[in-house]
């Protein structure tokens, strides 16, 4: 995925994201950077050499980013970092709390074990 394919690439790498408590990491970020912008993919790691492209976007000099989830599916902007980090506060507290709305609703199931 590229904003402008006028831009000649200025830095590119893969890095590996753990999570606390895991010794092996949950995540691959392929970051390619340009002048003004950055593209990037997040994939989840499996453990046993699988990988799941769970996002992809850009982020752009002044911070906005686009975030495709799925198969650009849907696509949310953000112009600040708060914006994400409240987005995804109220994802999850949504995931918390909807178990009291499902009748077969198994919690053992839904949590990293």
């Amino acid at each position: 995925m590229e904003y402008s394919k006028d831009n000649k690439v200025y830095k590119e790498a893969e890095v590996f994201i753990f999570d606390e408590a895991d010794e092996d990491p949950n995540y691959k970020v392929h970051i390619i950077g340009y002048n003004h912008y950055a593209d990037f993919e997040l994939f989840r790691l499996d453990g046993q050499d699988n990988t799941e492209l769970n996002c992809q976007g850009f982020v752009k000099w002044d911070g906005c980013c686009n975030v495709y989830i799925g198969n650009r599916d849907i696509m949310m902007h953000f112009c600040y970092i708060e914006e994400m980090q409240s987005i995804f506060k109220a994802i999850l507290k949504v995931r918390e709390m909807i178990g009291e709305y499902i009748y077969q609703y198994d919690v053992n199931v839904t949590t990293k074990r």
